[in-house]
């Protein structure tokens, strides 16, 4: 049986907290998700909190409450999921892609200033793998509206600065990947009213007075439940990953480096471990494929960066991280055994690698 390269964290608590939600006969938007709103806000560092259908749905309608149109720019990281490049052109804008830094993926200062267009309306910065990012810096530097993308990054602070509360509007996801498991959803926060009840209006669809065409942006009582409890639950699992990540750290040696960040000290110290990435020495695919027959599922933990979709060049530091990095499975639920296991063979099979 392969050990996957990711899995949720659930249990009875999540069960009863399901249970109670069809007993109640609540199921779409309701008391569960007042509740939600209400705990995500203070985990943020922001007045309001807004439950979505996804974490692309809390994307787009930040960028629609900022008043991101046609004719608009929008400054995204190349090194970044799809998600991104999606909301930015389904609110009408136009991408413009930043470089990362090779080192630990993340867009900066300087690569996102070298970004801006004059006609750029904000900015998105990721939260990469669950290390925080200086998202303060890039919005006070930019001059631009910040949107802190915190799909895979909760639970932790930079510089006195919880993330999420470090810029404008912070978005957050609950898919069944991401560390709040919740199967689907997301969540915009912010301490601006305006841009509040800008996403409270439309994702509120229907009963309006007079028609405009809207879609449902609703989040049910059933799947924030789900994110409340697994909510209860972060200290314990950010604790978990924590420590898995430092036997790794004092595991895998070698060849197989993992990535840092070039700010080193408080990043890496904050960061909540989403993801564990090494940098490879030898061919990634191969890496994986061989890890593979070994029962161990790893992945590149970004599938493709956005300028290769786009058919775009001059993003050297984005291609050098997708060249070099790996995930390896990193949660909550890993077994002694299993982790054993990854670190034999994962060291193995890059001690081999290196020896071509």
């Amino acid at each position: 049986m392969i050990i996957p390269h990711s899995k949720p964290f659930l249990g009875t608590a999540e069960a009863n907290a399901l249970s109670r939600v069809l007993a109640s006969g609540q199921l779409a938007q309701g008391p569960e998700i007042r509740g939600l709103e209400r705990e995500m806000r203070t985990v943020a560092g922001q007045r309001f909190g807004i439950a979505v259908s996804s974490g692309t749905a809390a994307l787009y309608l930040a960028l629609r409450s900022l008043d991101v149109k046609q004719g608009d720019s929008v400054v995204i990281p190349s090194y970044v999921c799809t998600a991104l490049l999606n909301a930015v052109l389904m609110a009408g804008a136009s991408p413009c892609l930043s470089d990362v830094d090779p080192v630990t993926g993340e867009m900066t200062v300087d690569t996102a200033k070298k970004a801006l267009r004059k006609n750029t309306k904000a900015a998105i910065v990721p939260h990469l793998f669950g290390v925080p990012a200086d998202a303060h810096s890039i919005e006070r530097q930019l001059g631009v509206p910040v949107i802190e993308d915190c799909a895979q990054c909760v639970g932790t602070s930079l510089g006195g600065k919880k993330v999420g509360g470090q810029t404008l509007i912070s978005v957050f996801s609950f898919y069944a990947t991401k560390l709040l498991c919740a199967g689907e959803g997301g969540l915009v926060a912010t301490s601006d009213r305006r841009i509040a009840d800008v996403i409270t209006n439309i994702r509120e669809y229907d009963n309006r007075e007079t028609y405009v065409p809207a879609f449902n942006f609703k989040l049910s009582d059933v799947h924030a439940a789900l994110a409340r409890q697994q909510l209860k639950r972060l200290p314990e699992m950010v604790g978990k990953r924590r420590k898995i990540a430092g036997i790794y750290d004092d595991s895998l040696e070698g060849p197989a480096l993992p990535v840092r960040p070039s700010a080193q000290g408080e990043n890496i110290r904050r960061s909540v471990y989403f993801r564990y990435v090494v940098r490879a020495a030898g061919n990634v695919k191969s890496i994986i494929g061989k890890m593979e027959t070994k029962g161990i599922a790893c992945r590149r933990p970004i599938y493709k960066p956005l300028h290769h979709y786009l058919k775009k060049n001059g993003f050297p530091g984005t291609d050098e991280i997708y060249k070099k990095a790996i995930s390896i499975p990193i949660y909550p639920s890993l077994s002694k055994d299993q982790i054993e296991y990854i670190c034999k063979n994962f060291s193995k099979t890059m001690s081999d690698q290196n020896r071509k």
